[in-house]
């Protein structure tokens, strides 16, 4: 009856200890263990996904400047063609007496700032084209964020099938003991002491 006893005993230390190391599904790590390296890769993975927007934030930004200069590029051309305009109405004003031999002048002037407004229109155009390109690259940022977010909405399923797993071993462990609690009352009832 005592050895009985005792191997029932040492069968139920043998189950504790195979439950402390597999029940992880990795031996020698506890669920606990297991939940602290996942929660440590996810931190990461996230800790990367903060450094690439930063990264393309940082980008961002440059090319901003690059468009601000841009800008003050052309406002410096305004600036050069309002000069000329006001070059082209001191001579218009100095051609009154001699208005017909000095209309070919006037009209060479008015060319060259209607050449200078066309390039400025020009200009003007290529930056309005980066605002549109800014303004889509943060569309694709925002479609990438959303993947992010769906494969860490992914992550979250897998934990919770864990835990459905985790919760079916703890059904299983609980019908081990009762099934050892049956077997030691058996034991029991057939070896009275």
């Amino acid at each position: 009856m005592f050895d009985l006893r005792e191997k029932c005993r040492d069968l139920e230390i043998r189950v504790s200890r195979l439950e402390k190391t597999t029940v992880s599904g990795v031996p020698g790590s506890s669920i606990a263990e297991r939940f602290d390296e996942l929660h440590n890769r996810l931190d990461t993975v996230g800790q990367n996904i903060l450094d690439k927007m930063d990264k393309g934030f940082a980008k961002l930004e440059k090319e901003l400047g690059d468009v601000r200069q841009d800008v003050s590029d052309v406002r410096q051309d305004v600036s050069d063609v309002r000069q000329d305009v006001s070059d082209v109405r001191q001579e218009v004003a100095d051609v009154k007496l001699t208005m017909n031999e000095r209309f070919g002048e006037v009209d060479d002037r008015f060319s060259r700032v209607e050449g200078r407004l066309d390039q400025v229109q020009a200009e003007m155009t290529k930056v309005s084209g980066l605002v549109q390109t800014i303004h889509n690259d943060s569309g694709l940022r925002d479609i990438r964020i959303d993947k992010l977010e769906a494969r860490l909405d992914g992550h979250d399923e897998r934990f919770d099938r864990i835990d459905q797993r985790l919760d079916g071993h703890d059904k299983r462990f609980d019908r081990l003991e009762s099934i050892l609690v049956r077997i030691d009352a058996k034991l029991t009832d057939q070896h009275p002491n």
